[in-house]
């Protein structure tokens, strides 16, 4: 992949992940971030899960799919996943 493309891939899971953070996270389900990500990301939220864990204290449990399956997860709701 290119190291551009890569980098811009990078930037937007972390701006994902942190915008998830901010909106969704309250004491309640502070312990858990979903995430629904095409598998073309997998990679990407590889590089980053460990650290996003460490510095957030969130565990991430990220669901893979075809962008078609993320949207039909994202439409159904949580029961889905």
């Amino acid at each position: 992949m290119l190291p551009n493309i890569q980098r811009l891939l990078t930037v937007t899971a972390r701006a994902v992940c942190v915008t998830v953070v901010a909106f969704f996270s309250s004491p309640a389900n502070a312990a858990e971030v979903h995430v629904l990500a095409a598998a073309a990301m997998q990679s990407v939220f590889k590089d980053i899960r460990d650290d996003f864990q460490a510095v957030s204290g969130y565990r991430l449990i990220i669901h893979y799919g075809t962008i078609g399956a993320v949207n039909e997860w994202a439409i159904a709701g949580r029961k889905q996943i």
